[in-house]
């Protein structure tokens, strides 16, 4: 009871020694003493392994799905062709050219066109003189011109013409000299015109056919000669006349 009144005194120095020591060695004292108390009974952990467990297992599915991916896009079967194939520049089709329709050439038409193709796709073609009734030769270079004109065919000549008109005159000796007699009564009355010279290039086969001719026509009336060449033009001409103008390629 004696002490109750008693003054109580307080080293505040020796407080701020020991706060002094908690900041820097902790209540225990020192650096050991406070990392014991902090740490768990277990032993130290460390805080870097779960952050890098949990970044493994959070890239570990992407992973695997990029490589699912990727299978699946090399195991992706190729598209068959259907068909027409488009460019990989633009959507639209390729053209494809065909060939066009040629058009049904008619009985003569088909005649000169042959002698056309002979004499362009050969060159052992040969150089025919005679003579003709002026008014054939006439009709037959119009004729050629005519279809030029016409058809496109800018080196068509009266040569195909005439190629084409003794080519298709009959094999037959007696059945050409009746041909040209019927010519010389039919269109002429018995007399035609004086015959002039004339000139074209014709094919191997129409020369011979000539030279046969000639041969089997020996010894028959005389001038049918003239009359033979100019019956084979006049009857081409009138036959095309028929089937009207040769058509374009």
């Amino acid at each position: 009871m004696s002490g109750r009144g008693k003054k109580r005194s307080f080293d505040f120095s020796a407080v701020e020694h020991v706060g002094n020591d908690a900041d820097i060695g902790g209540f225990l004292g020192n650096v050991e003493a406070e990392q014991e108390r902090a740490s768990p009974p277990w032993g130290p952990v460390s805080v870097t392994a779960p952050v890098r467990e949990h970044t493994a297992a959070v890239r570990e599915p992407a992973v695997e799905q990029a490589v699912v991916t990727e299978g699946a896009r090399r195991r992706r079967p190729q598209a068959r062709d259907q068909g027409v194939r488009f460019t990989s520049i633009t959507s639209d089709p390729p053209i494809l050219r065909t060939k066009a329709r040629k058009a049904a050439l008619k009985p003569g038409q088909a005649a000169v066109m042959q002698s056309f193709l002979d004499q362009r796709t050969r060159r052992n073609w040969q150089t025919w003189s005679g003579r003709l009734v002026p008014e054939t030769e006439g009709a037959l270079k119009n004729r050629a011109f005519f279809d030029a004109e016409a058809s496109g065919r800018r080196l068509l000549s009266a040569s195909h013409y005439f190629d084409a008109a003794i080519k298709s005159l009959p094999k037959d000796g007696a059945e050409v000299e009746r041909f040209a007699t019927d010519w010389l009564i039919d269109r002429w009355s018995g007399e035609h015109p004086k015959g002039e010279n004339a000139q074209f290039t014709i094919s191997p086969e129409a020369q011979r056919r000539l030279t046969e001719l000639k041969k089997s026509l020996r010894g028959t009336r005389h001038g049918i000669w003239i009359d033979v060449l100019s019956a084979a033009g006049d009857s081409l001409l009138d036959l095309l006349d028929s089937e009207g103008p040769l058509p374009r390629p």
